[in-house]
């Protein structure tokens, strides 16, 4: 966050369709992103900075999705083109994790207890969850290596331009 006595700094502000974007730069890699529809907010959520300008290039589909009360504009913006993106961050990647994980292990409990399946039944059922957990797993390290790595890429990005602006040039 950006100390209180440091002013923030507008990173954009325009409207889309009646609704008012803002995005001011909070530090930490991160920007704080506020919509509004009149003197009502309708959404103000954390955002990585170097992704920010994705909230500017698809507010149209931001607007279609707040209008059909849905995400998926804010999920399109987040998107890195591989399946994963930025709106959910590590923490929530791990609770959806133990979410499935508590889901799949109920799947299996009422089959041997409800249903009277057999036990290959239920060790299919286990390894398919074994699979899926595997997968967010695998997801949740991807997204906290990209996390650190971006951060770092950050603020070496912060690191270059500080020395720019002394007039300190970086070979």
């Amino acid at each position: 966050m950006t100390p209180p006595d440091e002013p923030r700094k507008t990173v954009f502000s325009f409207n889309e369709r009646g609704f008012d974007f803002d995005a001011v730069d909070i530090g930490g890699g991160d920007a704080l992103i506020t919509i509004r529809r009149g003197n009502e907010t309708v959404r103000e959520l954390k955002f990585p900075a170097y992704k920010v300008y994705n909230i500017a290039a698809h507010a149209n589909d931001i607007v279609d999705g707040l209008l059909e009360e849905s995400d998926r504009g804010l999920q399109i913006a987040g998107s890195d083109g591989l399946g994963g993106e930025a709106m959910t961050p590590p923490d929530e990647a791990r609770k959806t994790l133990e979410s499935r994980t508590r889901e799949w292990l109920d799947v299996a409990i009422e089959a041997v207890c409800t249903q009277g399946e057999d036990a290959d039944t239920v060790d299919l059922v286990m390894a398919d969850a074994g699979v899926h957990i595997a997968a967010l797993e695998t997801r949740i390290e991807a997204l906290e290596k990209e996390n650190r790595l971006l951060r770092q890429h950050i603020a070496d990005i912060g690191d270059f331009a500080h020395a720019a602006l002394r007039g300190e040039e970086e070979r």
